[in-house]
């Protein structure tokens, strides 16, 4: 629960792929519903990442809509409605699929694809060098949350300080801080 979007699109895809009965699902989210009061004190929004997870296993069909009235009736009535307002506010499947970024099972890729992290870090890259921030360009760098493809952000960088010598500087100075 107190991991990114990526994560948490990862472990819904896999939730959904590993194809678990839904008796084991709905067991599984009682016990998490349970230990909900001792999570939130390190993790205060568990309620909403909860409610969400459950949305989203009800739009992926590995549990139907009539187990969350099981699920709502013993425990955790606060998840269970917030679940319940989330799937039913207006074109909720699709904004539930794409709540961590991701497109669901359908998509075969929790979050973004290699080309379009690639196309991130090269506008990343031209707005820093034209003037942006250095500490708003780590963050978008962070907020990517891909450290294992740091070498692209190494790459684009020195491709654009041969090609561009006059913002070298800001380049290079990019690379130590973030990088």
């Amino acid at each position: 629960m107190d991991r990114k979007k990526r994560e948490k699109e990862m472990a819904c895809v896999l939730v959904c792929s590993l194809g678990f009965p839904a008796k084991d699902v709905r067991n599984a989210f009682s016990m998490l519903i349970e230990s909900a009061d001792d999570t939130a004190l390190d993790n205060p929004v568990v309620v909403e990442d909860l409610a969400m997870f459950l949305a989203r296993v009800v739009v992926d069909e590995v549990l139907a809509p009539r187990d969350l009235e099981e699920l709502g009736s013993t425990m955790g009535g606060k998840v269970i409605r917030t679940a319940k307002t989330l799937l039913e506010a207006r074109l909720s499947g699709e904004r539930i699929l794409r709540c961590w970024g991701g497109g669901g099972i359908e998509s075969k890729s929790p979050g973004c694809t290699v080309s379009e992290v690639k196309e991130k870090i090269q506008v990343l890259l031209e707005e820093y060098a034209s003037g942006g921030d250095l500490k708003e360009a780590c963050r978008c760098v962070k907020d990517l949350g891909m450290p294992f493809f740091h070498h692209e952000d190494v790459k684009k960088s020195v491709v654009r300080i041969i090609e561009e010598k006059e913002k070298k500087e800001r380049v290079w100075k990019l690379l130590k801080v973030c990088v």
